[in-house]
Order: structure tokens, then C-alpha cells, then sequence
């Protein structure tokens, strides 16, 4: 059984208190996942026993940041570099980069024009495409990455809700342990909230949507989109199996 926390608050203004509720629904739901809500001012506690997953989904990660504190940041990084497995969606994502706001987890990777997508509130749903060579490597060693990747290049719909754009530096993209893109924005967002300009299109195509990385002993992966909000629903058990050290 794979033991999942899911940090949570009552704070509606910090933590997306719906999609944190149906990332615990949608878990439980598969027979291999134990998955329960761990309260921001508690995450000081978290260690590898009786823990093997830990994901930070929708907020506002500033806030998220400032109310774990110091203590509850380091128990993070010591949980994921004893083996944890860290998913990070959308403001779980921010959080993970070397970017202030930060846990520093991901090094090398950075935002796409974060403030503009951030306050925009842009909404609809995305297809995904498969990155890149040595994204096919991963996913040759590790089934439940494979299982991921087959979801792009295909006619599939992804939730996407003002998630940051990703993008891993040019000149360490080829590093042995330089974290790995598995998925791209693949064309015109669709069902969107509002009108999207011609310049935003371009920028979201071909920015990276997830990626996948180590820090120290354990698995980190981030994702720009909300498997919590999608039609499939094995998804985000997948994601979860996929940052475990086999």
C-alpha cells in the first residue's frame, strides 16, 4: 500500500480547499493508494515513516510558503531527500523551482512569464505532446511514467487553470541529473474562461507542462496542469506511483 499526504488548509484563500478534497476522492479510489490530508501548520511533522508520497496542489504559493515556515520547508526537503516522492501541481509546481517563492527541489528550471499567466486566470482545457529522447529513456525504466506519456500525442484533454509555464535551461538540458520534461503544451487551449491573445498562444505551445526530477535520494514531479479537475481520473494515482524509488 502507498501512503499518500495531501497538504491541505482551512484557509480557502491559500490552498484550493475543492481540488485538495478531490485529490484525496480520487485516490482512495484505487486499491494500491492510502491517501489523507495533512494540515499546513502540521507539515513540520512529515517524515518517511508511514509516508511515501507527499503532494502540494492548488494555491497561492507564496502564502503556502510563509505558512509552513522554516520547519515545515525542511522537513519537506529532508522527507523527499530520504526517498519521499513529491507531486507538485500548479502553485505545488511554483513551488518546487528555484524561484522565490521556493522549496529548491528542481534546480535549472524556471517560468515562463509567471506573473502574466498567474494573474490572468486563464482557464480551458490543453492537449499534451511527448517531449523528447531522452524523455523515451525514463520511460522505458519506469512503468508508470510510460503509462503517463501515453496520454500524450493523442486527442486527450488536460485541465489547465493559470498554471505556471515551465522551462529547463538551454545550456543544462543535457546534465546527467538535469530533470527531464515529459510533456509540452501541444496548440490552442480549448473550453477557455476567456479570450487568449495570438501572443500568449504562442508562448503556452511548446512550453513545458510536466516534468520529471530527483532531488537527492528521492523522485520530484511537477506538473502545470490539474489531473485533480480532468476526465481521467487514474491519472494523478499514476503520477504518484511514478515518484516512488523502486
Amino acid at each position: 500500500m502507498i501512503n499518500v499526504l495531501i497538504l491541505s488548509s482551512n484557509d480557502t484563500e491559500i490552498i484550493d480547499c475543492y481540488g485538495i478534497n478531490k485529490c484525496e476522492e480520487i485516490l482512495n479510489q484505487s486499491e494500491s493508494i492510502q491517501a489523507k490530508k495533512i494540515d499546513i501548520n502540521d507539515i513540520h511533522k512529515l517524515t518517511n515513516k508511514n509516508t511515501d508520497v507527499l503532494i502540494i496542489a492548488g494555491g497561492e504559493p507564496r502564502q503556502i510558503k510563509i505558512r509552513m515556515k522554516g520547519k515545515g520547508s525542511q522537513a519537506i526537503r529532508n522527507f523527499i531527500s530520504n526517498g519521499g516522492g513529491y507531486v507538485g501541481i500548479c502553485a505545488g509546481a511554483v513551488l518546487a523551482i528555484p524561484k522565490s517563492p521556493s522549496l529548491e527541489l528542481l534546480q535549472y528550471v524556471k517560468t515562463v512569464n509567471d506573473n502574466v499567466w498567474w494573474e490572468s486566470g486563464i482557464c480551458g482545457d490543453v492537449k499534451l505532446k511527448l517531449c523528447s529522447d531522452k524523455t523515451c529513456d525514463i520511460i522505458e525504466q519506469n512503468n508508470s511514467i510510460k503509462s503517463i506519456c501515453d496520454r500524450f500525442n493523442t486527442t486527450n484533454l488536460f485541465s489547465y487553470k493559470n498554471g505556471p509555464l515551465l522551462n529547463i535551461k538551454q545550456s543544462k538540458k543535457n546534465l546527467p541529473f538535469a530533470p527531464v520534461p515529459l510533456a509540452t503544451f501541444n496548440g490552442p487551449m480549448r473550453y477557455t474562461n476567456q479570450t487568449i491573445s495570438d501572443e500568449l498562444s504562442l508562448e503556452m505551445n511548446d512550453s513545458i507542462a510536466i516534468i520529471l526530477g530527483t532531488y537527492n535520494k528521492g523522485l520530484v514531479l511537477i506538473s502545470s496542469v490539474h489531473p485533480e479537475y480532468g476526465n481521467d481520473e487514474k491519472l494523478l494515482s499514476e503520477m504518484c506511483m511514478a515518484v516512488i524509488k523502486k
